[in-house]
C-alpha cells in the first residue's frame, strides 16, 4: 500500500498530521509487484505525487517572511512511503500551531484543506506515472 505522510516537527520531534493510504491503487500495485523493475515505477509515482503536494502545501502555508513555505520538504521514498512536512531543523515548526491552534490562537488549518483539494490530482498523478512506467 502506497502512503503519503504529511507531518510537522515540534521541538525536533516528528508529529504526523495525516497519513494517507491509497487503497484504490492496490490492484495496480499488486500487479506491478509481479513484474520486474516495478520498484522504480512505484518510487517515481510517489516522487511525482509528493512533489505536487509539497508545492501545493508551500503555496498554502501561512506566510511570515516565507519561513514556513521555505521549510516544507519531501523525503525520499522509503518502504513504500514518502513524507512531506517541515524541515526538522528548520524554522517551520510553527506550522503545527497554525494547523491545530493553541490555547491563545485559533486553528487556521492549511495542511488538511490543501490535501483535500488535491487528493484526486495526486491519485491521478500516481496512476498516470504508473501507466507511463508500464508503457500502457
Amino acid at each position: 500500500m502506497k502512503k503519503i505522510i504529511l507531518s510537522n516537527y515540534i521541538a525536533r520531534k516528528k508529529v504526523n498530521l495525516m497519513q494517507v493510504k491509497f487503497d484504490g491503487l492496490e490492484g495496480i500495485v499488486s500487479r506491478l509487484r509481479q513484474m520486474e523493475n516495478t520498484e522504480s515505477i512505484e518510487k517515481n509515482a510517489l516522487e511525482k505525487a509528493g512533489e505536487h503536494i509539497r508545492n501545493e502545501m508551500s503555496k498554502a502555508a501561512p506566510y511570515k517572511e516565507g519561513t514556513l513555505s521555505e521549510n516544507i520538504v519531501k523525503t525520499d521514498v522509503k518502504e513504500g512511503a514518502i513524507l512531506i512536512g517541515t524541515e526538522p531543523k528548520g524554522d517551520g515548526f510553527y506550522g503545527y500551531f497554525h494547523e491545530y491552534g493553541t490555547s491563545k490562537m485559533p486553528a487556521r488549518p492549511w495542511v488538511r484543506p490543501t490535501w483535500e483539494s488535491n487528493k484526486v490530482k495526486v491519485q491521478n498523478i500516481m496512476s498516470s506515472e504508473i501507466k507511463k512506467g508500464l508503457k500502457l
